[in-house]
C-alpha cells in the first residue's frame, strides 16, 4: 500500500500547460521495458515532446553529456550498478567539465522509503541541487509535480539573475579583499519568514550576495569556500551585521520590530570575544539583542570546540537569538540541542521539499516540529516552494516558514515596503511570538 500524508482537502496548484513542458529534455532510465513505456506515456500526456529512454547507467551518462538533459527519471535498482552508479558518473563528468550542469533528478523506484531517502541525500551530497523521490508505478499527479519542479529549476522561476562562471580574477585574494572591505558590492538580501497560520511577516534571514556591475549577482554557494580559505569570514560577518543593524534602525523608525537572522560559521563563532563585541556594537546602534538571531550550521562537531560552546552560551546569555541551521543533516543533532541553549530550529530544506514522496522525510519533519515545541523553541521550515508543502507543515503544527514559494530574497528597501503594506498593529507583536 502506498504511503500518503493526511489530506487537508484539495490544494489549489498551478496547472501545467503543454506549452510549458514541451521543450524539456527528459531521460527515463529503467531496465524494465514496460515501466519505461509507462513513464513515457505519462510524460507524453503531460505535454513532454522530448523524452528519451535507455536501460543502463552508462548509456544514460553518455546521453546526459552529449545531448544535455533537463530531467532525469531514474530507477534505483539496475544490473549495471543502478542509479547510484549513474550519480557517480555524472558527478565525475560535471567536475571534469564534460557536463555543463547536473539535471533535476527524480528517483523512481519500488524500494522502501528509507532507501529512497538515502538515495536522495546521496545525490544531494554529489551536487544535484534538485532531487525528487517518487514511487512506482508513476502516477500523473507525481509526474506533473516533478515536471513543475523541473520548470522552476530550468527557467529559474523566482531565482537570482544568472551570472557567468567565476574566474580566477574574481576569486583571487586581492579582488575578494577589496570587494569585501572597500566596496558595497557584498550586500545582504533578506528573505522573509512568515507565519504559516495567517501570513504575517515574523522575521527575515540576511543572505549575502555579491553584486558586480560587470558580472551580475552571485550567491554564497559559489563564494564562501574561497572566502573561508582566505580567512575573510569574520570580516564578511561584520559587514552583514552592520547592514542588518542599519535596516533595523529604519524598521524601528517605522515602528516595526522584526528579528533578523545572520549566518555565521563555526570558525567565526569560536572567537570568544565575539559575543561582547557584537553586543557592544548592537547596543551602540540603539538596538536590543533580541532583534538579532545568529544561525549556526549544524554540520559541525560542537564537542571538538570548547571555544565555540563558550561563545554560543555567551551570545544567548546576552539576549541574542540562537538558531541551529540545516537541522537534521549534520552530526550530533540531539547532543547539540542538549548542550547549547538554542532558541530556534531551522529544518533543512531537503526534508521539507521531499515530505510528500518520502515517509522518512515526513516523519522527520513532524517529529522535529513536535520536539521543538516541547523544548520551547521556534521551528522554522526552510525551502517551502509549493502550496502543498505549506499545507502539510500547517497540518503538522509548524508555525513559521521560509522559501521561494512564500517570498524570494529581496533588498532591504523591498522588505521595508512589504512591511509598510501591513497594518502596524499586526507587525508590532512579532517579538512576542518568537522565542527569544
Amino acid at each position: 500500500m502506498r504511503w500518503e500524508y493526511p489530506r487537508l482537502g484539495r490544494v489549489p496548484m498551478k496547472r501545467i500547460s503543454k506549452m510549458d513542458v514541451s521543450e524539456l529534455n527528459v531521460l527515463v532510465v529503467d531496465d524494465h521495458p514496460i515501466e519505461r513505456a509507462h513513464v513515457k506515456s505519462l510524460l507524453s500526456k503531460a505535454g513532454v515532446d522530448k523524452a528519451q529512454l535507455c536501460d543502463t547507467s552508462r548509456a544514460a551518462a553518455e546521453i546526459c553529456c552529449q545531448e544535455g538533459v533537463d530531467l532525469l527519471i531514474c530507477d534505483i535498482m539496475m544490473p549495471d550498478g543502478g542509479g547510484s552508479e549513474l550519480v557517480l558518473m555524472l558527478r565525475e563528468a560535471f567536475v571534469n567539465g564534460r557536463l555543463a550542469s547536473l539535471p533535476v533528478l527524480a528517483w523512481l523506484s519500488s524500494v522502501d522509503s528509507i532507501m529512497l531517502f538515502s538515495h536522495m541525500r546521496m545525490a544531494q551530497e554529489a551536487g544535484f541541487e534538485c532531487v525528487k523521490v517518487v514511487h512506482k508505478p508513476l502516477v500523473m499527479a507525481d509526474c506533473q509535480s516533478v515536471l513543475r519542479d523541473t520548470l522552476a529549476v530550468v527557467y529559474k522561476v523566482g531565482a537570482l539573475p544568472a551570472a557567468p562562471a567565476l574566474g580566477e580574477d574574481l576569486l583571487n585574494s586581492a579582488t575578494l579583499r577589496h570587494a569585501i572591505q572597500e566596496t558595497e558590492e557584498f550586500q545582504a538580501w533578506y528573505q522573509p519568514q512568515l507565519s504559516l497560520q495567517d501570513g504575517r511577516v515574523l522575521g527575515a534571514e540576511a543572505l549575502i550576495r555579491w553584486v558586480r556591475p560587470d558580472v551580475g549577482v552571485m550567491s554564497p554557494s559559489r563564494l564562501m569556500p574561497r572566502v573561508a580559505e582566505l580567512g575573510l569570514e569574520g570580516v564578511l560577518f561584520d559587514k552583514v551585521v552592520a547592514q542588518a543593524a542599519a535596516l533595523q534602525q529604519r524598521l524601528l523608525q517605522a515602528d516595526r520590530r522584526l528579528p533578523i537572522a545572520v549566518n555565521a560559521s563555526a570558525a567565526v563563532l569560536s572567537q570568544t570575544d565575539l559575543p561582547l563585541r557584537l553586543e557592544q556594537y548592537w547596543r551602540k546602534q540603539g538596538l536590543v539583542p533580541k532583534l538579532l538571531t545568529v544561525e549556526l550550521a549544524e554540520n559541525v562537531n560542537i564537542e571538538q570546540s570548547v571555544e565555540l560552546m563558550v561563545s554560543l552560551n555567551r551570545l544567548r546569555a546576552a539576549g541574542f537569538g540562537l538558531a541551529i541551521d540545516d537541522y537534521g543533516v549534520g552530526i550530533s543533532t540531539l547532543r547539540m540541542l542538549a548542550d547549547i541553549p538554542f532558541s530556534e530550529i531551522k529544518l533543512d530544506r531537503s526534508f521539507v521539499q521531499n515530505m510528500q514522496g518520502s515517509e522518512v522525510c515526513y516523519e522527520l519533519v513532524r517529529s522535529a516540529i513536535q520536539l521543538g515545541g516541547r523544548l520551547g523553541m521556534t521551528v522554522v521550515a526552510e525551502g517551502i516552494e509549493t502550496m502543498e508543502q505549506k499545507s502539510m507543515l500547517q497540518f503538522m503544527g509548524c508555525l513559521v516558514g521560509q522559501g521561494y514559494g512564500l517570498f524570494k530574497p529581496m533588498h532591504g528597501e523591498e522588505l521595508l515596503a512589504l512591511l509598510q503594506s501591513t497594518r502596524p498593529e499586526r507587525s508590532s507583536k512579532i517579538n512576542a511570538e518568537r522565542v527569544v
